[in-house]
């Protein structure tokens, strides 16, 4: 009764009431309670805390505590590693070209910005208001309402998109190359080591693999499974192995050439690197806001941040995990956007895979070669074509919600999700289609919502939660209005930077 009677005045029902004959008012009640707390009543039952009970009536309540989940840090840093480092290597030799050799500071920096926005994130899953918030989405509505939960899951889906449509971009392309220059050693090094089984357009490549992809549709729900995840590491690691290694190959070759007197010094001939620079301001600077967007793309693990956060055994090691996991991931991206850059300067292509074996890599390849460069591209192939299913399956499964399906209970509402699966999927070979360059739309899709879910949306919502607390601390104010502000212009830039290319390559 005593319990209750608290309940009651904190919701604010009564003023006062009458307890075994006594008149309690609601003042001298809390005050009473407050010294029974955890103690027995006359027959020894145990009277329920404050908290308890407030509790059990109020569940999302400033004392509602958090399930903790099962992972541990390691295999959280492993998912997040798994997320960031794919595709997004292709990019960064071209990266740094847009950039010149401050493009590593520039990387560096980023690492650094990606892990304070990590934390942000994190932090604001954890308001002042003491609601427990478990997806990005709810972290927008906390902070903006209804509107900043939709602004959220818009910007997440159009990213989903977008990535789904790079996949179809990247695995065309690959597809093209991997049936035009096949590695044949019977073809002798006069054709360095290939030849073509079919030679077919990456525009009609995209539209077998989107014939190949759409059979996921008929599928209720997928799950990424572990051997997804780890498929993905080995795919990058082996880029990354064949990449590198290639590379120093040829430059091993060049130099062999050199000095055995190949390349005639009295003709001026010469291995042409191509044009290094430490700045880039090639469109004016737009070429510096493409090479940001292009490495944005690289840290790109926001989205997915609080479900590893929420899986984790011991939360309260997430920053340490997400600072150590970023700095892991460095030892990938700078070696090869350094050794791709210097390699190749201003004639530095994305993919970069591009630039090995070619007619014009001023050295012919070995067979070996041909077919390491050959296996790469058919594994990079598989990983984009076996991902596209996962990447695009929340946005099926949201737009199926948006129109009152949650399950295919009957052949009708199979149909139904069928068909708009099918839309989503027509979808993204339309723009594969009308955007075929995987660097300049990856750059596009980078800049647009990435750049927006990475670093601005943390800083924004970790402003407007906690500006009771923040509102004298002048120093983070301005470390966050500054990352807000130079991301936005770089994010508004970068997509300036990759329309006209995109312009300039459509027409």
């Amino acid at each position: 009764k005593f319990a209750q009677f608290v309940l009651v005045m904190v919701r604010g029902n009564i003023q006062s009431d009458e307890v075994d004959g006594r008149i309690i008012s609601s003042d001298s009640l809390q005050k009473d309670y407050a010294t029974l707390d955890k103690k027995y009543d006359d027959d020894y039952n145990t009277i329920p805390s404050y908290e308890d009970a407030l509790r059990d009536e109020f569940p999302e309540s400033k004392f509602q505590e958090r399930v903790v989940g099962k992972s541990s840090s390691l295999f959280a840093s492993y998912n997040v590693i798994c997320t960031v480092v794919g595709t997004g290597l292709l990019q960064l030799p071209y990266g740094l070209y847009e950039s010149g050799w401050i493009g590593v500071f520039l990387l560096l920096g980023m690492c650094a910005v990606a892990t304070y926005t990590a934390t942000l994130l994190i932090k604001c899953m954890n308001p002042p208001s003491g609601r427990k918030l478990y997806t990005y989405s709810e972290i927008g509505n906390e902070a903006f309402g209804i509107k900043g939960a939709y602004v959220v899951d818009a910007m997440l889906h159009a990213t989903l998109l977008g990535v789904a449509t790079i996949y179809l971009i990247l695995a065309g392309e690959n597809l093209a190359q991997l049936l035009n220059e096949v590695p044949w050693k019977s073809a002798g090094a006069d054709a360095n080591y290939v030849t073509s089984l079919a030679d077919i357009k990456p525009s009609w490549c995209i539209l077998i693999i989107a014939i190949l992809v759409w059979g996921h549709v008929w599928l209720g729900t997928l799950h990424e499974v572990g051997f997804m995840s780890a498929f993905n590491v080995l795919v990058a690691m082996f880029l990354f192995f064949v990449v590198i290694v290639e590379i120093f190959l040829e430059l091993y070759s060049e130099k062999q050439n050199l000095s055995s007197g190949y390349y005639d010094s009295g003709s001026g001939a010469s291995v042409d690197r191509g044009t290094h620079t430490f700045i880039n301001f090639d469109y004016y600077g737009l070429s510096l806001a493409g090479a940001f967007v292009s490495f944005a793309f690289s840290y790109g693990a926001h989205a997915i941040l609080p479900t590893v956060y929420e899986s984790m055994k011991k939360p309260q090691q997430f920053n340490v995990m997400i600072g150590l996991t970023f700095i892991a991931i460095l030892f990938f991206y700078i070696p090869m956007a350094v050794v791709g850059y210097y390699a190749f300067g201003d004639e530095t292509l994305s993919p970069i895979y591009d630039n090995l074996c070619t007619d014009g890599s001023g050295s012919s390849c070995t067979y070996g070669e041909q077919l390491g460069k050959w296996l790469a591209i058919f594994a990079v192939t598989l990983h984009v074509m076996l991902s596209f299913a996962i990447v695009i399956n929340p946005t099926e499964l949201a737009l199926e919600r948006l129109v009152g399906i949650k399950k295919w209970e009957n052949p009708k509402r199979k149909l139904i999700g069928v068909s708009l699966r099918t839309c989503l999927v027509v979808l993204t070979v339309l723009i594969a289609e009308v955007i075929p360059d995987f660097g300049d739309f990856l750059n596009l899709v980078s800049s647009c919502t990435n750049t927006a879910t990475s670093f601005v949306f943390p800083c924004l919502f970790h402003l407007v939660l906690f500006w009771p607390t923040l509102k004298n601390n002048y120093f983070l104010i301005a470390v966050n209005v500054a990352i807000i502000c130079i991301t936005s212009l770089a994010g508004f830039f970068g997509a300036t930077f990759a329309i006209i290319s995109i312009l300039c390559h459509v027409f």
